[in-house]
């Protein structure tokens, strides 16, 4: 008798229940009066890790936050960037039960302001940290023409899941790795060009484990959330 398609099916419940549980505690957590005043006690405090990258005067410059709490079916917060009282970006995090997923990460003026993209995932990683979870992922999707963006920050892609979209670029490029064919993509846009990705459309999207890891190395000596 093979045991395997039950085996499956019945483990598959246990991380469902788990999953169902974990999220349970999470909203409670997330509902505390306590949880909601630690955030907004963080707001204001000068951590070395908020930082972007003023492209006018040439240097880093510190940043404050806010954090907003967002209603959905998943816990989710807004955490806004400022420079001074001038709103540069910002990213919006659905928690998870074993992670966060990036939803929109928003720079307000790119002639500006660089680094949204690094401070997004810093924020990111902080707070899976925050809620204690030690093995986590941080997952998004990635569309119009930031597949690049995201990919120099040390996100990777999951294969296609539209198969149309998925032939289509076999067609054109040999493979339907979004990885791949990105690393083409670098290698042959002169330096300074713009990277047109909007033929992959909205692909998955996950942290690397050594970024992750790099990041966690990087928030000991600059924390960001509290």
């Amino acid at each position: 008798m093979n045991i395997t398609p039950i085996f499956s099916k019945n483990y598959n419940k246990l991380q469902e229940n788990y999953r169902k549980q974990r999220q349970a505690e999470l909203e409670q957590a997330f509902h505390s009066p306590l949880y909601w005043e630690i955030l907004q006690n963080a707001e204001n405090r000068k951590y070395s890790g908020r930082r972007l990258r003023h492209k006018g005067l040439g240097k880093e410059i510190p940043v404050t936050l806010s954090i907003e709490r967002k209603q959905g079916i998943n816990p989710t917060l807004v955490y806004k960037f400022y420079d001074k009282n001038i709103e540069a970006g910002y990213v919006k995090l659905e928690e998870l039960a074993d992670g966060v997923y990036i939803s929109m990460i928003k720079n307000e003026n790119q002639n500006t302001y660089g680094g949204v993209e690094k401070l997004a995932q810093k924020i990111a990683v902080d707070n899976c940290i925050k809620r204690g979870l030690s093995k986590f992922k941080v997952i998004g999707d990635a569309m119009w023409e930031s597949h690049v963006i995201h990919y120099l920050a040390g996100m990777r892609f999951r294969p296609m899941d539209n198969q149309y979209r998925a032939e289509n670029l076999k067609r054109r490029f040999g493979t339907s790795n979004v990885n791949t064919i990105i690393k083409e993509i670098l290698k042959n846009t002169p330096k300074g060009g713009k990277y047109y990705t909007s033929m992959f459309g909205c692909v998955r999207m996950y942290m690397k484990q050594d970024v992750i890891k790099n990041i966690l190395r990087d928030l000991k000596q600059h924390p960001i959330l509290f």
